[in-house]
């Protein structure tokens, strides 16, 4: 990884295909903060995270996973945006627009919401095809029948009427989530499944674009895509991947291409799947050993956006994993960036740790070392208990670890 003089190339502007500006090449990544009320509206502990991503003058803020539906929820602290809430929800959008448009530095962020639907991993799992190995992964799934394909566009419904409030809401654009083990994801790997939307590639996309194209034309606003570019799991159940267990990146290259065609107009890569392998799209450290070295799964990270971005030249690439470079990834980033391997730099646990990093950079040219993520997995860790997720190094006042979460 080459690192750049400085991290100035982070902070040039890009404009989209839809004419919309980016101010700057800095991503607030959907890491999720586990925060929402009981019926799934932004808390005040959301809007403080989100407040405070605003005020550190990120160019993009990519909210979070927002669940499409109630059976779609993975928990009762995940956001879910439905009538009821809208309001809510238009209140966190107001939030960040006050907080990036104040004093004489003030920036339009491209704000970003992420339909998600939770599959197997949902409070009441849907499945869309059976694999011994994913289906250890959730309690009693291997009794789940597989969805139908009538299910299956119901669900999509789902997904427009959501992009339908989310552009009521105010958000830019939004992001229909294909990574990291849920539903869509799971389609792409349905090479098993039967029926309209499994077996052979053209089959497989086939509910994903149909989404796109309805929010597109139905609902008017614009599309992004968070999609992992490797599963690191077997053939037959896997993406990216040979049938040896090989990176191969021909179906994600050829999505990612689709995807362009069909009109979307910004593309997150991602890695792995977090239930599984979670050491695959961020460094994970409290559960002993990885079975690779961090900085491996970062360079393929880095790698896989490089590839699909040298493909899809005219559509802004954002990379993942360089949170883990703590006080390196910008200038690693601007390095890429100035190469044209990738658009834009996602955060995500940095974020948390140092929210004003854009900023501090803008400024001064430099950033604080000692307020960077320190990769101790600690806001994973809470996470993972159900807790509401942030820096504990850093923010530590609101966000603690106790014996229960060690």
């Amino acid at each position: 990884m080459d690192i750049a003089a400085d991290a100035s190339p982070m902070c040039e502007p890009l404009t989209l295909s839809n004419g919309r500006i980016i101010p700057n090449r800095y991503v607030v990544q959907p890491l999720e903060g586990c925060d929402s009320e009981e019926d799934g509206s932004p808390s005040q502990l959301t809007l403080r995270r989100y407040k405070r991503f605003a005020k550190g003058g990120s160019g993009v803020i990519w909210v979070e996973a927002v669940a499409v539906s109630l059976q779609g929820r993975g928990h009762n602290h995940m956001l879910y945006l439905h009538e009821q809430s809208l309001g809510n929800f238009k209140e966190l959008v107001d939030i960040v627009r006050v907080n990036t448009n104040e004093g004489p530095h003030a920036i339009n962020p491209f704000i970003v919401l992420q339909l998600h639907h939770s599959g197997r991993y949902g409070q009441t799992p849907k499945i869309v095809f059976h694999d011994e190995c994913l289906d250890k992964t959730s309690p009693n799934v291997k009794n789940y029948k597989e969805l139908s394909d009538y299910e299956l566009e119901r669900i999509a419904n789902d997904f427009v009427r959501t992009g339908a409030l989310a552009k009521s809401a105010g958000f830019d654009a939004v992001d229909v989530k294909c990574c990291h083990g849920y539903l869509l994801y799971e389609l792409l790997r349905a090479r098993t499944r039967k029926g309209q939307y499994g077996g052979d590639y053209e089959h497989r996309t086939r509910l994903i674009f149909s989404i796109i194209d309805r929010l597109l034309s139905e609902v008017g606003i614009a599309c992004t895509v968070r999609m992992d570019a490797y599963s690191g799991e077997n053939f037959p159940y896997s993406w990216g991947v040979d049938e040896t267990g090989e990176l191969l990146l021909d179906e994600p290259i050829r999505f990612a291409k689709d995807l362009a065609s069909h009109g979307v107009c910004m593309l997150n890569i991602s890695n792995g799947n977090p239930w599984t392998n979670p050491y695959l799209s961020r460094p994970f450290n409290h559960q002993g050993k990885p079975p690779e070295h961090p900085m491996v799964s970062i360079d393929r990270l880095l790698h896989c956006a490089a590839a699909i971005q040298r493909e899809v030249p005219h559509i802004p690439v954002v990379a993942s994993g360089l949170s883990g470079l703590r006080q390196f990834g910008p200038k690693i980033a601007s390095s890429l960036i100035s190469s044209d391997s990738i658009s834009f730099a996602g955060f995500g646990r940095q974020a948390f740790a140092y929210p004003d990093l854009p900023k501090d950079v803008f400024f001064t040219g430099e950033l604080d070392a000692k307020k960077t993520c320190m990769v101790c997995d600690g806001c994973i860790r809470l996470l993972e208990t159900g807790k509401p997720a942030g820096c504990v190094v850093h923010d530590k006042e609101v966000y603690r670890l106790n014996d229960s979460v060690q």
